[in-house]
């Protein structure tokens, strides 16, 4: 488990006065690399997971005291007054808070680790979401046009990651992860759970064995094995569909 560091120990003591609560839907989509982040630092918080569609649509996406300023999700409520809304807006929150930002705490450090969350989140994660959903925004599209369009930059993206990890642990070093590693590891672990079998550890070996030792950090392999979690990943009506497809691909 990691160490906390006073910071993070600072911030978990002043969160307690506060339980956060973290709204998204039940399932990873654009919530799990969060959770995955403060799973891992031990921070108290309520894993607020909504399971009702119409309620979300007809009530709660219209109530600024739970869908906070865009009403969107997710939503991570920090105090009585502050909801922070957006993936990226609220990992950068978090990273800070908590002491996420990885050993090299400058600006120049804050701005990698900001930029490797981002790429994993953009490139590979909200990409995979936009395929899943394409049969129900788009349909009558051809999906393997789509996978054929997405893929290469997706691999150019794994390849590169893989490189700059090398022999290291974690992806910005020293002996803790940062939020970086967790963003990394959903996106792989999503593209591991479309396409099957395996094929991802088979293509990016070190990136895999790398996300196998994440995934059996504590944090990580306690909520995987609880009922809070589910590896369906959107629960678009077409989503097994749509992964049927990618699983009979090559990668």
């Amino acid at each position: 488990q990691r160490k906390k560091s006073a910071a993070m120990e600072a911030a978990i003591e002043s969160a307690t006065s506060f339980k956060w609560d973290f709204r998204y839907f039940d399932v990873r989509a654009r919530g799990q690399a969060l959770r995955w982040i403060l799973l891992d630092s031990g921070v108290q918080f309520n894993d607020n997971q909504v399971t009702d569609r119409d309620q979300w649509s007809k009530s709660l996406k219209k109530d600024g005291s739970f869908a906070g300023l865009l009403g969107l999700m997710p939503v991570l409520n920090v105090s009585p007054t502050v909801d922070i809304g957006q993936v990226l807006s609220i990992a950068s929150y978090v990273g800070k808070k908590l002491d996420y930002y990885g050993p090299d705490n400058s600006a120049e450090g804050h701005a990698l680790c900001d930029t490797l969350c981002s790429t994993a989140y953009l490139d590979i994660t909200n990409n995979i979401l936009l395929i899943l959903w394409l049969p129900i925004r788009m349909p009558g599209a051809d999906l393997t046009v789509t996978l054929d369009a997405a893929w290469p930059r997706m691999v150019d993206v794994l390849d590169r990651l893989q490189s700059f990890l090398g022999d290291k642990k974690f992806f910005l070093g020293g002996d803790k992860p940062s939020m970086a590693d967790f963003f990394i590891y959903e996106a792989f672990d999503v593209l591991d759970y479309c396409f099957g079998g395996n094929k991802m550890h088979d293509k990016f070996p070190r990136l895999a064995a790398w996300a196998d030792s994440i995934g059996q950090r504590p944090s990580v392999a306690e909520y995987k094995a609880s009922s809070k979690y589910s590896p369906v990943i959107t629960k678009s009506p077409k989503e097994s569909e749509v992964i049927a497809i990618m699983r009979s691909r090559t990668v």
